[in-house]
């Protein structure tokens, strides 16, 4: 799976308000798990222009991470999408999009 290289025992810098932020956005549990999966995966290096904060990667793969089912990943995808958060922009391409209480994505 290329989307558990990126979850390695390597380090990340995030935002330690990242759960008032959560709770401002009005997230609920499974929201938030989706959410900080997705931050924790997608490719913040500017130079790659059209991957850029996406995450690429399918509804199945995130789910045998959560071990959750691939249509409970749709369905919260979709709320996320309907805050502002996330967008598909293509088959297994997810765009994070800034939400308007914060900065762009964690990095």
């Amino acid at each position: 799976m290329k989307l558990l290289r990126r979850l390695n025992k390597s380090w990340q810098k995030v935002q330690r308000d990242r759960h008032i932020r959560a709770q401002d956005l009005s997230l609920t549990d499974p929201e938030y798990r989706l959410w900080d999966l997705l931050l924790a995966t997608y490719d913040w290096d500017k130079t790659h222009t059209e991957t850029y904060g996406c995450v690429e990667t399918t509804d199945r793969e995130l789910a045998e991470i959560l071990r959750w089912s691939a249509s409970k990943v749709c369905r919260t995808r979709n709320t996320l999408t309907k805050k502002g958060l996330v967008n598909l922009t293509q088959s297994g391409l997810y765009n994070l999009l800034p939400e308007e209480s914060a900065d762009a994505p964690m990095q």
